[in-house]
């Protein structure tokens, strides 16, 4: 790469950096890192580049909003450092955003080398001449002005262009949705949960959008008899929704009492000596049946001996005043390599239990590896790499699990001596 070229990729970086805009109202969802091409125009040496993996950061910052530009190493061995310029601004219409600055940045070029010479302390006026961002997409036009000085002073004018999408995580679509209605009058609505969802929208025919942060959604109406209800579930995560709408059907029955079968089931078993079987409850249910035995809440517990890599299965029935339903199976395999939370009680403390969200992991002379938090349908929710650690002092981690649904959870703490597993409850 060219020396000039160099200099004039610093110039389209930093100009990238100095202008962005503050909103009327808050942009939060148009802030993060983009990432894209950045394309550098000079006539004037016959520079035509574009310069591709070209990563921004939009971020919040006091009183306006910034650019954040992580340290980067460019082609010829250039090594430019992080750095952050702030006081932008951002102004909103209708779904697209306009990025202006008022005024240039100012900034000086130690030493330029060009095919018509070496210039020291080269003053730079850096202004914005257009931006937006519009579907996640930030396209900006920015130009610098260099004065270079031979006998009297030549302006030198770099067209810069960026054009980069916004580093979004996938939004997941719910899973294993199902419907029943119970006499014609309430109809239950539940799903497996999405990582990383923020809340679920619920529509159907003739109805208005409902917004429920958790499983399962219930809703009281005149059902018609015969009549197929369909109910479409969409996952809101903080910055995007889930392309994929999944959806639910069930059918009323007005004539006799149905008595319905279970839904949201799961089965986990912990450490090959105890199976827990839960799932969510049925309207008119006065108990249920697990492989024969009666249960009145909605789980299941039992203890024996398990075998490593066998997978077990459990019937469970619902019982009604009119009768009983079909039975829904409901599967684990057996996993005796982890080591259970009663050896290792000594070592962890998990605090509280059941928490509000805010969970503390202290270790007492053990080093922890990792910790990962699954849902009853052993889905991973949360995870922290906390790496082996070097000392075995006391230290204490803390999962915030705020944002999962109310329900219960599986906490796995892969330590120097095994791996602890424990229930938890989210409240």
């Amino acid at each position: 790469m060219k020396n000039v070229n160099k200099f004039l990729l610093i110039f389209a970086i930093v100009a990238l950096a100095g202008n962005m805009a503050k909103a009327q109202r808050d942009p939060s969802s148009i802030l993060g890192e983009y990432t894209g091409e950045l394309h550098v125009e000079c006539s004037m040496f016959g520079l035509d580049e574009t310069f591709s993996d070209i990563t921004m950061e939009l971020k919040e910052s006091s009183p306006n909003y910034s650019i954040k530009v992580e340290a980067m190493e460019l082609p010829g061995g250039i090594n430019l450092p992080a750095y952050e310029l702030e006081d932008v601004i951002i102004t909103q219409s209708g779904n697209k955003y306009i990025l202006s600055k008022t005024g240039t940045l100012d900034i000086i070029i130690d030493e330029i080398v060009t095919p018509i010479g070496t210039f020291s302390n080269v003053p730079v006026k850096i202004s914005l001449e257009s931006g937006s961002v519009e579907n996640n997409k930030l396209l900006l036009a920015i130009k610098a002005v260099a004065t270079v000085t031979i006998v009297i002073p030549i302006p030198v004018t770099i067209n810069v262009g960026f054009d980069g999408m916004l580093d979004i995580p996938d939004c997941d679509p719910v899973t294993n949705a199902k419907a029943q209605i119970a006499n014609c009058e309430e109809a239950t609505v539940t799903w497996n949960a999405a990582a990383g969802a923020k809340e679920y929208e619920i529509t159907r025919d003739g109805v208005d959008p409902v917004i429920v942060t958790a499983s399962p959604y219930i809703e009281t109406a005149e059902f018609e008899h015969g009549k197929s209800y369909t109910w479409n579930i969409k996952t809101i995560c903080e910055l995007n929704e889930a392309t994929e709408i999944v959806s639910a059907s069930a059918t009323a029955d007005c004539e006799s009492e149905v008595c319905n079968p279970v839904i949201g089931e799961a089965a986990v078993i912990d450490d090959c000596k105890t199976a827990t079987i839960t799932w969510n409850p049925v309207a008119g249910a006065t108990g249920y049946e697990v492989n024969g035995e009666f249960v009145e809440g909605t789980e299941y517990t039992e203890e024996r001996e398990f075998e490593h890599g066998v997978e077990y299965s459990w019937e469970i029935v619902t019982v009604c005043e009119s009768g009983k339903s079909d039975p829904v199976e409901v599967k684990a395999t057996g996993d005796c390599e982890e080591q259970s939370i009663n050896e290792l009680a000594n070592s962890v403390s998990i605090y509280p239990n059941p928490t509000n969200g805010q969970l503390q992991i202290t270790n007492y002379e053990l080093r922890i590896e990792n910790i990962e938090i699954f849902d009853m349908m052993g889905k991973c929710v949360a995870t922290v790499e906390t790496g082996r650690a070097t000392s075995l002092q006391q230290t204490t981690t803390t999962l915030d699990l705020s944002s999962l649904p109310t329900g219960v959870y599986f906490i796995r703490i892969q330590t120097e001596n095994g791996v602890i597993t424990q229930r938890i409850i989210k409240n």
